[in-house]
């Protein structure tokens, strides 16, 4: 997302921020020319510099505690006539893995994201889909998990047993006899700070 923004958008100054430091070595040459900054740490509390013309986030807002409240602050952030344009999850993100495990992030619906949203921002785009993906076992899908870099799924470690019941349960509930499936349920929107 960074590089396509900057081959359309052409920014004289980029400000780019990751919860981990080591992401910025993704942009050496960016950094090295002085067009961008890196800032690393959690963006919900992260002092970013004001005055800004487009703020952008990509698949982070889910993670949060309150997106509510990064909205109201990227709200004082931005420029008169700026833009906040955001990709997030909803409800029916992962939704088979959350019925096997019992275990989800709280997914915000575009009605709800459009409601907090309309306090401080005019809504210019919102669209949303539902992915759906297939696989030909359970197991695939954790692989496809993991190399995503997704962390769906429980964090402390499975046992064997674990494994086995998360495959069965998976291939129980969501199987058509020849695959599993796994949907994606991204949510974008593009907002104008109110005037």
């Amino acid at each position: 997302l960074t590089r396509r923004l900057m081959e359309t958008l052409h920014p004289e100054k980029l400000v780019l921020n990751d919860i981990c430091q080591e992401m910025s070595t993704c942009f050496t040459d960016l950094l090295g020319s002085g067009r961008a900054t890196f800032l690393a740490g959690d963006a919900e509390s992260l002092p970013f510099p004001k005055g800004q013309d487009l703020i952008v986030s990509c698949s982070a807002l889910q993670w949060f505690v309150s997106p509510e409240l990064f909205f109201e602050r990227c709200n004082t952030l931005l420029k008169q006539k700026g833009y906040f344009a955001f990709t997030t999850f909803g409800r029916d993100n992962l939704k088979e893995v959350a019925s096997v495990t019992g275990s989800s992030l709280h997914y915000r619906s575009l009605e709800e994201l459009e409601e907090a949203l309309r306090i401080h921002y005019e809504i210019v785009k919102t669209h949303e889909e539902r992915i759906c993906l297939t696989f030909g076992t359970p197991l695939e899908v954790l692989y496809h998990l993991k190399h995503t870099g997704v962390a769906a799924v429980r964090q402390q470690a499975w046992t064997k047993r674990d494994l086995q019941d998360f495959c069965d349960k998976y291939a129980r509930l969501f199987s058509d006899g020849h695959s599993v499936t796994l949907t994606y349920h991204p949510i974008y929107i593009i907002a104008k700070k109110r005037q």
